[in-house]
Parts: C-alpha cells; structure tokens; sequence
C-alpha cells in the first residue's frame, strides 16, 4: 500500500488551544477522523467500499 503525506502547517497557539478542547484524542487523530468522514461523504459508495476494501486486504496480508 502506498501513502501520500499531507503536511499541515499551524501555528504554535492554535495546535496547543485545540489540543487542550480535545478529549481522548489528539489534534492529529482528530483530523485523521475528519479525512475519513470527508471520504466517507465525498466519494460515491462504490468507490470507497472498493478502497476500503483494498486497504483491509493489504493490511491483513502484512500482518499474515
């Protein structure tokens, strides 16, 4: 499986203010659920049951 890293610049006091609001998670977590619901809302059912599924069957062989 290949990845694209997305890299995000944000200054000091807004990365630690929302950091401080979050519960049970951090800001990275955070905006890794908002790129999964973008996902999930964007692309047609189809397609992101197809790379679902594809990202699900590449992980499980690593892990065999």
């Amino acid at each position: 499986m290949s990845s694209r890293e997305i890299v995000l610049w944000l200054d000091e006091r807004w990365y630690a203010a929302l950091e401080r609001h979050l519960k049970n998670e951090t800001l990275p977590e955070r905006l890794e659920d908002y790129i999964d619901e973008l996902c999930n809302h964007l692309l047609p059912d189809y397609e992101y049951e197809q790379i679902s599924k594809e990202v699900y069957e590449e992980r499980m062989e690593r892990e065999a």
